[in-house]
């Protein structure tokens, strides 16, 4: 326990020399108190000050002419002195006699006035911990939630620039906290640091989660397949391979690319000279191997002895495998260079394309979930209904449609989108769940979104420079009140039409 003692406060009249300021007061300044010291001028101290005695439990020592610590009533002390005043009020609490519940008492005064802003609540609660006050005690003491006290400590976590922001009240708590997620990842970090406060945002948020969740699944990829013993090579392990002289004369090598696995997609056939030479259906022949690429998280496929499984026919032009492999010609490294920088190049675009939808999914769930304004409302019916029926419509089935449906409403749709028996009794529970205790605003909203499935879908699958997304995507700048990524403004502007808006920028 941080106090055992229970007594009745004491009422005092103390001198400022008498009242030492609390080095653990866990708000940052006092403020502009011009105001406060103009009404006390007139009316005097309506509230007396909370003092404590010195902590037993420091080793720092107290000012030579001070016998209190001040525990709550910061501003009214400053208050006082900008009025000329010599001494104030003071209620003494006794019991408040080491550091921690002088700060509980602290956290709880100004918690209670709204004086606290989270960071200030953060690093009191930080200083509890430090004295070895565990969750639940402060909690208790506090009035709060363990829930809240552990998610104010993550702003402790976070760097300081951030913490100033969120301190200053320019960035949200929930933007604050986004910083925690990626505590541990100095890359995710600098990209969040770079991006905060500007419109790139939540886009860079969304970004660096599916990156996140990409390395994630590759690197369990690449352990399950080390756990079914597959034979992972490095560069130099390939290179290192002999090599077949053909009847041209010519240098191949003796292993075949069977396929690539990415994150999302199983198997990506890339190309081979045998149908039967196909990563799925030659994971049990000895000649398996894998190469993993983490720059691009992607999984090649390789078969070492592919003449086990080509037809003699197909051998026939190659002869003796070559001992040592050559030295990599300097035209096949520059290949290889280039293939790995297209590889990043796409990988990293088909990550933006996914977090700019995920931003826009985000912002129109928060207008659902907020309720539309009428205006909003109305223009969203009367697009609806103005829709063609099979131009950018697929109906309600679509498992595009439900899965737009279901981000703006928070329903997991993984199994209503799978396709089998029951599927047409799964879809219908879907849409009496998604449609159950929306407004008529937000049916309208949600109306609307969907009947611009399609559209949705072709932006996220790059089709920048088709009429039907660009309008859709201009309607959520001009309608919805988007603000769009830098990422998604390029996008826009170079897919424009020689001759959209009437020039030929």
């Amino acid at each position: 326990m941080t106090t055992t003692k229970t007594s009745a406060p004491e009422l005092l009249t103390l001198t400022f020399a008498k009242i030492a300021p609390h080095p653990h007061n866990p708000r940052r300044s006092v403020g502009d108190v011009a105001d406060l010291a103009a009404s006390i001028k007139t009316k005097g101290i309506l509230e007396p000050v909370v003092v404590a005695p010195w902590p037993t439990d420091t080793d720092q020592k107290a000012p030579r002419s001070a016998t209190h610590i001040l525990i709550a009533g910061h501003r009214r002390l400053a208050g006082a002195k900008e009025a000329g005043l010599k001494s104030v009020p003071a209620f003494v609490r006794n019991d408040l006699d080491n550091i921690a519940s002088q700060i509980e008492a602290m956290v709880v005064e100004n918690l209670q006035r709204s004086d606290l802003t989270p960071v200030e609540e953060a690093h009191a609660y930080q200083e509890l911990l430090d004295l070895k006050v565990p969750v639940k005690q402060i909690a208790t003491t506090t009035g709060q939630t363990q829930a809240r006290v552990r998610d104010r400590l993550k702003l402790t976590r976070i760097p300081e620039t951030v913490q100033d922001l969120t301190h200053a009240g320019q960035i949200t708590l929930t933007d604050a906290l986004a910083f925690d997620e990626f505590k541990d990842d100095e890359e995710a970090l600098a990209k969040l640091t770079e991006a905060v406060g500007t419109d790139d945002w939540a886009h860079t948020v969304n970004r660096v989660r599916r990156v996140k969740e990409d390395e994630r699944r590759f690197a369990d990829r690449v352990r399950t397949l080390e756990g079914k013993g597959v034979r992972f090579l490095t560069q130099d392990d390939l290179d290192a391979l002999p090599r077949i002289e053909t009847s041209a004369g010519t240098l191949s090598p003796s292993y075949k690319s069977l396929s690539v696995y990415m994150p999302g997609v199983d198997y990506v056939h890339e190309w081979s000279q045998d149908a039967d030479v196909h990563a799925a259906k030659h994971a049990a022949c000895p000649g398996h191997a894998a190469q993993a690429v983490p720059e691009s998280r992607i999984v090649r496929y390789y078969c070492l002895t592919p003449d086990a499984h080509t037809p003699a026919a197909a051998t026939s032009a190659a002869t003796d495998t070559v001992g040592e492999a050559p030295a990599i010609s300097p035209r096949e490294a520059q290949r290889q260079r280039e293939f790995e920088e297209q590889q990043k190049a796409r990988e990293a675009r088909r990550v933006d394309l996914d977090a700019a939808q995920r931003t826009r999914l985000d912002h129109l769930a928060a207008i659902v979930t907020a309720g539309p304004s009428d205006e909003l409302a109305t223009d969203c019916l009367r697009s609806a209904l103005a829709q063609p029926g099979e131009d950018g419509y697929w109906g309600n089935g679509a498992s595009e449609v439900i899965t737009l449906v279901g981000s703006l409403v928070g329903i997991d749709v993984a199994d209503v989108v799978t396709y089998g028996d029951g599927r047409t009794e799964r879809v219908e529970a879907f849409w009496t769940q998604a449609l159950a205790d929306l407004s008529i605003g937000q049916l309208a909203v949600v109306l609307d979104v969907a009947f611009h499935a399609y559209e949705e879908d072709e932006l996220a699958n790059d089709r920048w420079d088709e009429p039907h997304p660009r309008a859709w995507f201009q309607r959520l700048v001009d309608v919805y009140g988007y603000t769009p990524s830098t990422f998604e403004r390029d996008c826009f502007a170079a897919a424009a039409p020689a001759d959209e808006d009437g020039d030929d920028q």
